[in-house]
């Protein structure tokens, strides 16, 4: 701690962030014992001598809840078969400080079916495996969907937002056959977006048939977000 500030001292702003070993030279470290105030603290976990994932998991839950640890990092050193996707995907949701407007919120992925298991928030947007790992999804863990009302979201088995997917407007308690821990990348859209936001009424419904987003017909006073000739409407 010392040689941090007398290094900022010297020169401001030298030293932005910390890592701290909790492995080999640094098999003695506890996180708690460790402040630098402003700056960042990142702790590590040595998947090498263990690869118990759960062990590693309780690790960086107990280093948050008794320091002031940011975030944390892995030493794989000679493994190429591990999942890292896994493991840092784990990391990322108990250090996760991203905080979704609940207004901007299209959906909640589970990973579980039945909304069970961890859950993330997503707002609109293209979403990569590497940008679902960041927020906490791991690649293949999704089981089921809330849908926020006037969203649409894409699931797709490729590891960008591209190509074949399979669409919801609608929540789904589990996943379709053939698609139940399958997604790499989701693409969240919100249909409200530059619509008319208008109570319909039976004047409107008198013009022809209304159908949902989900391609149902539906009466005129129906809340929700409505297709009307192409057109969508929010009915309050």
């Amino acid at each position: 701690m010392k040689l941090v500030d007398d290094l900022n001292k010297a020169r401001k702003g030298c030293v932005d962030w910390v890592y701290l070993q909790t492995y080999g030279g640094g098999s003695g470290n506890n996180p708690a014992d460790w402040n630098f105030g402003d700056i960042p603290m990142w702790v590590g976990f040595d998947c090498e001598s263990s690869s118990d994932i759960d062990a590693m998991e309780r690790n960086f839950k107990n280093w948050k809840a008794s320091s002031k640890a940011s975030g944390g990092f892995l030493w794989n050193y000679n493994s190429e078969s591990r999942d890292l996707n896994q493991w840092a995907s784990a990391i990322n949701r108990i250090f996760s400080s991203r905080k979704v407007d609940p207004a901007k919120l299209g959906a909640k992925a589970y990973s579980e079916t039945a909304f069970g298991g961890y859950c993330v928030e997503l707002e609109e947007g293209k979403y990569y495996m590497a940008d679902l790992a960041a927020l906490g999804l791991k690649a293949t863990d999704l089981s089921s969907l809330e849908v926020t009302n006037g969203y649409k979201v894409t699931i797709y088995r490729s590891t960008n937002p591209s190509g074949v997917g399979k669409s919801f407007t609608e929540s789904a308690s589990t996943m379709p056959t053939g698609w139940d821990n399958s997604t790499r990348a989701i693409k969240v859209e919100n249909l409200l977006t530059g619509i008319d936001k208008v109570r319909l009424d039976n004047n409107i419904q008198k013009d022809g048939p209304t159908y949902n987003t989900a391609g149902q017909r539906v009466n005129a006073k129906e809340k929700g977000v409505i297709i009307r000739n192409g057109k969508a409407y929010l009915n309050q």
